[in-house]
């Protein structure tokens, strides 16, 4: 962008300065001397603002080359040709644009004194034998004035154009920040869609994997003695499966849609019947009216109950898993726990930390006790978020 403004500063100035010169060129062409003598100042002071414009940052430099342009330019205008008249105003609009504070007004009045000798000249005062100023504006107080007025008028249009321009950077600026909170924000929904997805695949397929095996090693120990049983626990393992696969397309599709449960406590035992064994035997309460709540919530629920069943079947020593699911009104209360003997060993695998994260995606908590055996208590409040009806499916 720097580069861009400063493109366009030195063209307006060429601009200018060959307009300038085509003036001196027509209206001088007849006096070579002069000319020769008011093009070389034309080329100073060319460089004397070509230096300035470079060495901004410099403010004692650019202040004094900026009064040192002021002052050949009254010089040009009121000696040379009023064309020149062009330029000092283009110097107008250069203080106003710059943002010097005390400076750029000190220098504002001197453009302005600057300007009323331009007219003091200009109306024919002559500055070593007249030296009644105030008379000649008096008698010429009509076009004084008027000058004056168009003065000021050209002043407020520039300090318009300033805001004008300034109002431009601050909209660019803030479509710049926007842009990399957009950005940041398309990043942070990719993470977060993908760890949901992840989510997704681990508490559905590793459920039914988990399931699976503990079938087959079941099978491995009773193939031989009961047939009957056998039949069962394989026709379980297909079932299992077929679940699988379709639990795999329903988390490669959940970021389009979740998954819908009518009925919480039928999909529930439908998963404890799948997983049970007679060495592992899951017994469950539900409490309360466990089918008031949105589909979110139930989708939350039916999740963490089914993490909570995977992780005891790969962890728990005991033969028996107890659910208790409450609801209460203010909160659902998710208690799971075995008859195993806990060794006081306590690390979280996967299967724990995606039950804390599910969790407090809804503002619940997450309680362990581990006195006597292994239990999770999760409490999850039916209050905020997720209980606004329009959340409803």
């Amino acid at each position: 962008m720097n580069k861009k403004i400063f493109f366009y500063g030195i063209t307006i100035r060429l601009s200018i300065y060959a307009a300038l010169i085509f003036s001196l060129i027509e209206e001088y062409h007849y006096f070579p001397n002069d000319l020769i003598k008011y093009l070389i100042i034309v080329g100073f002071i060319f460089v004397n603002d070509i230096f300035r414009y470079m060495i901004k940052s410099r403010r004692v430099f650019f202040i004094i080359s900026f009064i040192f342009s002021i002052i050949i330019s009254v010089f040009l205008t009121a000696y040379v040709s009023n064309d020149f008249l062009i330029y000092f105003f283009f110097l107008t609009y250069e203080f106003i644009i710059d943002e010097s504070g005390i400076y750029s007004f000190l220098i504002g009045i001197f453009h302005f004194l600057s300007f009323t000798y331009i007219w003091l000249v200009n109306s024919g005062m002559n500055l070593i034998k007249d030296k009644n100023i105030f008379e000649l504006i008096i008698y010429n107080s009509t076009d004084f004035f008027t000058n004056i007025f168009i003065y000021f008028v050209i002043v407020a249009i520039l300090f318009l154009i300033k805001r004008l321009i300034n109002e431009r950077n601050k909209v660019m600026k803030l479509n710049e920040k926007l842009k990399n909170s957009l950005e940041e924000i398309e990043i942070l929904t990719i993470q977060n869609e993908r760890n949901r997805l992840a989510q997704e695949i681990h508490d559905s397929i590793g459920h039914s994997i988990a399931g699976l095996i503990m079938h087959l090693d079941y099978l491995e120990k009773i193939y031989k003695n009961n047939s009957k049983e056998v039949e069962s626990i394989i026709e379980k393992s297909q079932n299992l499966a077929r679940n699988s696969m379709k639990d795999l397309r329903k988390a490669v599709n959940t970021l389009k849609e979740d998954l819908n449960i009518n009925n919480l406590q039928e999909s529930i035992e439908n998963l404890i019947e799948n997983v049970s064994t007679k060495e592992k035997v899951i017994e469950y309460i539900f409490d309360g009216n466990i089918e008031n709540m949105n589909q979110n919530i139930k989708y939350t629920v039916f999740r963490i109950s089914q993490e909570l069943i995977t992780n005891s079947l790969k962890h728990s020593k005991g033969n028996k898993i107890y659910l208790y699911i409450k609801n209460d009104g203010d909160f659902i209360e998710i208690k799971e726990s075995d008859n195993g003997f806990f060794n006081g060993i306590f690390e979280k695998g996967n299967g724990l930390k995606g039950i804390e994260k599910r969790v407090k995606s809804v503002n619940g908590e997450v309680i362990y006790d581990y006195e006597k055996n292994f239990s999770i208590l999760i409490k999850i409040p039916l209050e905020g978020v997720y209980n606004d009806k329009s959340y409803d499916c």
